[in-house]
């Protein structure tokens, strides 16, 4: 039994406390911003590690491939710069932090501003031009009421069998995927069968007119920081060690495993967004002079925005991720995204949809 659930009598406070919150914001108690425009927000129940920037990164670019004019807001967890930035190719992790800096990089044409006002920063995608902005983990942000939610899920960690904060990993009750529009089952593996899936839609017991849709997360070619591909021969070669600071790392680790060949694969697991010191450097620099001169430092595009382009002697590779949307439903998702994003905003009447 984990020694979390010691701290259940803590967790009940917690979502006794996030009950009530939620319930005064439900009664317009306390007041909640709407826009003209569409507001998609993406966001999760469980804390860390669903997935939520590949989704956005996914709208995003539907959006953009579609002639909008995107812009993605978000708070900049754990940056170094206060009040509003409005991010460049140039930003660092440390003025807007990892996340955004990952989704500029990916998406340049889009505006991705950082602000704690999450209103405050919609306003500003608005004036400088958006038609559609992006909410990126604004669930709990209640003060904005998004135009839609897209809530999103862990395969891995069903919300039917966590617990509240700190007991667990739950930032609210259950009961608030209901507040969803589209709940999306992710890091699900390829392998996932309809019935499998049929039993993850009766546990979560969505209301009519609440669309779901299951989907997986791939790895690409190994990248260095300035876009230089690496093959697994490479890796295998050569040696590597792998270090993460993100949610939940394992998938991450056992991938890098299984292009190195090597199931004893030197791993590092730091908390996510970690902001690395040189003592952790160092360790990770002893760590690669132990695997071979020419090991690699194999990363998540996340960390990678917060370390060096190198190591010492040693090259640093990233593996890039993309969203797959399993059962051949991504036209399903383009359907949602267009209905969503359509300018008046059109609400979606359409009733479940079944794996």
């Amino acid at each position: 039994m984990s020694l979390r659930v010691l701290l259940l009598p803590v967790a009940l406070l917690y979502w006794a406390v996030t009950c009530l919150r939620n319930w005064l914001y439900n009664i317009r108690a306390l007041p909640s911003r709407s826009f003209a425009k569409p507001v998609i927000c993406v966001g999760n129940i469980t804390v860390g590690g669903t997935g939520k920037t590949p989704v956005i990164e996914f709208v995003a670019s539907f959006l953009i491939a579609q002639g909008r004019r995107v812009a993605v807001v978000s708070r900049g967890y754990r940056r170094k710069t206060k009040g509003q930035v409005v991010a460049s190719t140039d930003s660092s992790a440390q003025s807007i932090g990892d996340e955004p800096r990952q989704i500029k990089a990916h998406l340049p044409s889009a505006d991705v501003i950082v602000d704690a006002n999450r209103a405050a920063a919609i306003d500003t995608a608005f004036a400088r031009g958006a038609d559609v902005v992006l909410m990126d983990d604004g669930m709990q942000h209640r003060a904005v009421s998004p135009s839609t939610l897209i809530l999103v899920c862990d395969y891995a960690r069903p919300l039917w069998r966590d617990l509240p904060l700190p007991a667990g990993n739950k930032r609210e009750s259950m009961y608030n995927r209901l507040r969803a529009d589209l709940v999306i089952v992710n890091k699900c593996p390829d392998s996932l069968t309809i019935s499998e899936a049929e039993s993850i839609f009766r546990h979560l017991s969505l209301n009519d007119g609440q669309q779901i849709l299951f989907t997986s997360i791939s790895y690409g070619d190994l990248l260095s920081p300035d876009g230089q591909t690496f093959s697994d021969a490479d890796l295998e070669a050569n040696g590597a060690v792998a270090v993460a600071g993100i949610g939940r790392p394992e998938p991450f680790f056992d991938e890098v495993r299984r292009r190195v060949g090597n199931p004893d694969l030197q791993t590092l697991a730091y908390p996510d967004h970690h902001a690395f010191d040189d003592k952790d450097l160092q360790r990770i620099a002893e760590l690669l002079d132990n695997a071979g001169p020419d090991s690699f430092l194999v990363t998540t595009e996340k960390d990678a925005t917060r370390l060096p382009s190198r190591i010492g002697s040693h090259a640093v590779a990233t593996l890039p991720i993309k969203l797959n949307v399993l059962f051949n439903d991504e036209q399903k998702l383009h359907d949602f995204i267009t209905r969503r994003s359509s300018i008046p905003y059109t609400p979606c009447n359409t009733t479940t949809l079944n794996p």
